[in-house]
């Protein structure tokens, strides 16, 4: 397992040790984030900050795309 991948299952692991979210949901919020752009371009910068910074970033930004889609529904 590289770096970016031991990276990224510490973060998956942290949010499910903490939400109540699975592994699944997890892993596609993840996979689907602006971290792993940011971890494939400088795993180094990522390295610098702890999983708890990278889990509370991933969710802030899944429920800003969340609460984007539920007001676009509304119009």
């Amino acid at each position: 397992m590289d770096g970016v991948d031991k990276h990224k299952e510490s973060v998956i692991e942290y949010i499910c040790n903490n939400t109540s979210l699975g592994e699944p949901l997890t892993t596609v919020i993840v996979e689907h984030s602006s971290f792993m752009e940011l971890l494939k371009d400088d795993p180094e910068f990522i390295g610098h900050y702890p999983e708890e910074y990278w889990a509370d970033y991933i969710l802030m930004e899944c429920r800003d795309v969340l609460e984007r889609c539920a007001e676009s529904l509304k119009s």
